[in-house]
């Protein structure tokens, strides 16, 4: 699944956006604001934190790191975002907007 990121300090900063459940295995999924769950990579982190990336033809180890103080790792990580991307395209909605940060410690 292809993701916008950040790379600060060993780890790659990422977010994830609640999401609704399909109604059945053949519906496409939409991303969309103010869904109930979270998509199915962040789900799979919770439940093991291990995982590889593909960055830039980089095939990366990492672990996803147990966020305690989501506000404050969700601030961090627009800031990243912002440096990277641009303020135009990250805006201060995603602090409001039930965004999910995943920080991963590549190994």
């Amino acid at each position: 699944m292809p993701l916008r990121f950040a790379y600060a300090d060993g780890s790659v900063w990422l977010r994830a956006e609640p999401r609704d459940a399909p109604r059945d295995q053949s519906a496409a999924v939409v991303v969309r604001r103010g869904a109930s769950r979270a998509p199915d990579w962040y789900r799979n982190l919770e439940v093991d934190p291990r995982c590889r990336m593909r960055v830039a033809g980089h095939d990366l180890a990492g672990t996803a790191r147990v966020l305690a103080d989501r506000p404050a790792v969700l601030q961090r990580a627009i800031e990243l975002w912002r440096e990277k991307y641009g303020a135009e395209w990250v805006a201060d909605w995603y602090l409001d907007a039930g965004r999910l940060p995943v920080r991963v410690d590549l190994a």
